[in-house]
């Protein structure tokens, strides 16, 4: 694991290609949404973007990736794992006309089979393909409510094997403020790389 401290200069040092990183950022954070963006980023084409959502409402992940990627040329895949106990509402029919969004919809954000099996799915459609996928899992800090650490440690493992075995990318979003300094120290510990923003904004 590589510990990398970036600060608001769009230049960032990156000697290595981790195909896992902890991007550990308060919640409200411009530069975090920087970081996002970057990692998402790739010169390699054709390119699968896939959000593994837990945390935002689909009005507010659609607008989100709009304003990042325009018009949305690129594909994008969601798996739409938030909390849905007080909605009744399916986030697919929640998707524009146009947009090019697929959202596969699970029913609990504890249920990690079930996302596993999506992530694959959609990881493995790009791979036939011939794309690259890059995924972003928003956030760690949500998932530790629903599930034990033991039980997200299991599953970073497996879908960090997952996208190394198909040449991608992943990252997953924590805030640090949110636990303690064990919790922390043991996700850097399953991951090839850790970004920290720091509190004034700075990465």
């Amino acid at each position: 694991m590589e510990a990398v401290e970036t600060g608001s200069s769009d230049e960032h040092a990156q000697p290595s290609d981790p195909r896992s990183v902890l991007l550990l950022a308060p919640v409200r954070s411009d530069e975090r949404d920087r970081e996002c963006h970057r990692h998402l980023a790739s010169d390699r084409t054709p390119l699968k973007i896939c959000n593994l959502n837990f945390r935002h409402s689909m009005g507010r992940k659609v607008t989100e990736l709009t304003d990042w990627g325009g018009e949305l040329s690129m594909p994008v895949s969601m798996i739409y794992a938030r909390d849905r106990s007080d909605h009744g509402s399916d986030p697919r029919d929640q998707v524009p006309e146009g947009v090019p969004l697929t959202v596969e919809a699970v029913t609990a954000p504890s249920d990690l089979t079930s996302i596993g099996v999506s992530l694959t799915d959609v990881v493995d459609e790009a791979s036939a393909a011939g794309a690259h996928s890059r995924i972003c899992v928003d956030s760690l800090t949500t998932l530790l409510q629903y599930v034990e650490l033991s039980a997200a440690i299991k599953f970073i493992n497996v879908t960090n094997t997952l996208v190394e075995d198909a040449d991608s990318h992943i990252h997953y979003h924590l805030d640090p403020r949110a636990h303690d300094e064990t919790v922390v120290a043991t996700l850097e510990q399953v991951v090839d790389e850790v970004v920290t923003v720091r509190d004034d904004g700075a990465v």
